[in-house]
């Protein structure tokens, strides 16, 4: 473990100073306007950590060259607990992230959590973290299925209203074929409506979250 002395001869590890560097540049961003963003990111830790891409996405055209970290999350199947996926070529700043997890947690849904490190780079290709509660009055996870109710499958619009409605949308299969497209998309793009067409065949991905990982 690196060591920083300071000049009082009190020897400070520099991963607790990377974690308070992580706590300082949140309430930072805040401070600089962005706390409204920041709140309507989730209204628990595992919401605004699986949103996060889509405002470092908003940012990078901003900030144009900006080289932003990629976080998704699982759940640990043996108890369901969550655990963050953390992509970045920057090595040596995950405990900055733990910092930045515990605070948001603390300060934007009023949540105590201890955040481990349950893989490293060096065991996989990213990192992973293993967040639990330590003490909450909000919620780390999202609600349990069962608790969710459905009223009805059945469709409520019909798919040419749906078009009118939302005359930008695309909606593609597993296999990325795309199997309906909003009515000025369509016009705009035409060989939207050619059998077998394919959404990479008409758009770039920009962001790719990869489905597997090392657990």
């Amino acid at each position: 473990m690196s060591i920083l002395t300071f000049e009082i001869g009190k020897e400070i590890p520099a991963d607790a100073i990377l974690e308070l560097f992580g706590k300082t540049f949140f309430e930072f961003c805040q401070d600089s306007g962005y706390d409204k963003i920041l709140q309507v990111l989730g209204a628990t830790p595992r919401d605004f950590l699986q949103n996060l891409d889509g405002l470092h996405d908003h940012l990078g055209t901003l900030y144009p060259g900006m080289r932003a970290p990629s976080f998704r999350c699982t759940e640990r199947p043996e108890d369901g607990a969550l655990v963050l996926h953390y992509y970045s070529d920057r090595p040596g700043l995950e405990h900055i992230v733990i910092g930045i997890v515990k605070t948001v947690a603390s300060k934007l849904h009023n949540t105590e959590v201890k955040v481990e490190i349950l893989k490293s780079k060096q065991e996989c290709d990213h990192v992973q973290f293993l967040i639990t509660e330590t003490s909450t009055s909000g919620r780390v996870s999202a609600p349990e299925i069962a608790e969710i109710e459905t009223l009805s499958l059945e469709p409520k619009v019909s798919p040419a209203t749906f078009c009118r409605v939302f005359p930008f949308h695309l909606m593609f299969d597993r296999e990325l074929c795309i199997v309906q497209a909003g009515r000025t998309v369509a016009r705009l793009l035409p060989r939207l409506t050619s059998p077998g067409c394919k959404i990479t065949d008409v758009l770039d991905t920009v962001r790719y979250t990869p489905t597997c990982d090392c657990m």
